[in-house]
């Protein structure tokens, strides 16, 4: 189960209108946080949620990892997943909606039944930053919009 801070406290999920508008000329939202997985031997995991409905081919899913990890200096990527997947949206204080993968065969969700959800193609791992980051990172969960 997710762990919910106070600071990132739920007001409301977004219905599928409110998603609709939300996703207009996004690319990809970049999703951040510590590893919290017991014994990991890497500091972050990371989701990308691709503003698309379409499977990405094996190829160019291997060169987009790839160049993401050169762009911002990733490395011992590990426990690489990618598939479609339902992405509900949570309104928060934060001045974008923080997006959160459904998992429907989960005994408790924090998502509220009847909450918008579309369905995002992800990618989902868990990698390094180059040495001397990861003190950066500590404590850091966030995420971001790419438009274009």
């Amino acid at each position: 189960m997710i762990k919910e801070e106070d600071f990132l406290k739920t007001e409301k999920w977004l219905s599928d209108a409110e998603i609709f508008t939300l996703l207009q000329g996004v690319s990809y939202i970049i999703l951040a946080e510590p590893n919290f997985a017991e014994g990991a031997s890497t500091t972050s995991h990371f989701t990308i949620f691709f503003n698309t409905q379409e499977e990405i081919p094996d190829d160019i899913t291997q060169q987009i990892l790839e160049k993401f990890a050169q762009e911002h200096t990733l490395y011992d990527i590990e426990n690489f997943q990618h598939m479609l997947a339902d992405v509900a949206f949570a309104a928060n204080n934060q001045e974008t909606p923080m997006p959160m993968v459904i998992n429907h065969q989960a005994e408790h969700t924090p998502y509220e039944e009847g909450a918008g959800s579309v369905k995002n193609y992800i990618f989902a791992f868990n990698a390094n930053f180059k040495e001397g980051f990861e003190k950066t990172l500590e404590g850091f969960s966030g995420w971001s919009y790419v438009r274009g």
